[in-house]
């Protein structure tokens, strides 16, 4: 019994796809603490995190020397007060969005603004751009309840 050159390719192919497919299956995707790296086409190097996502331009900048922190609030903080300081720190001079409001960075990285909340959940979509054109984004969410 001979095997066609076509009749190996589709088994041979059937076969890496069952073979995938459990791969998938045990996988744990569950993970918190899920990397995901890859490049982009403009050769920018890019590190996306279940709550943060950095685009990093690899011939400007080491990727370690980018951060963006947060201290206050706190993701899926519940307040009173309509009125919200955000707070943190990161990269001398850099730009920084809070949901489309700017400020900049201080000398020693730190940065604070206000925003003002909606009733409910309010998603705070935050992006440091350094002067590289390197960027990194954050989201929290935080919600309104008054009392």
């Amino acid at each position: 019994m001979t095997i066609r050159p076509k009749s190996f390719l589709l088994i041979l192919s059937a076969l890496v796809f069952v073979i995938l497919a459990i791969l998938v299956i045990f996988s744990d995707f569950s993970s918190s603490n899920l990397i995901k790296k890859f490049e982009s086409v403009s050769g920018q190097k890019v590190v996306q995190t279940e709550s943060e996502t950095k685009v990093i331009d690899q011939s400007t900048t080491n990727s370690e020397e980018l951060f963006l922190n947060i201290t206050s609030p706190q993701d899926n903080s519940v307040v009173s007060n309509p009125i919200l300081t955000i707070k943190g720190t990161t990269v001398n001079n850099a730009e920084i969005f809070i949901n489309d409001k700017e400020t900049k960075s201080k000398a020693d990285g730190t940065f604070s603004t206000t925003v003002t909340l909606e009733e409910g959940e309010n998603i705070l979509t935050i992006v440091m751009n350094d002067s590289l054109g390197n960027y990194i984004e954050k989201e929290l969410a935080v919600s309104l309840e008054s009392f």
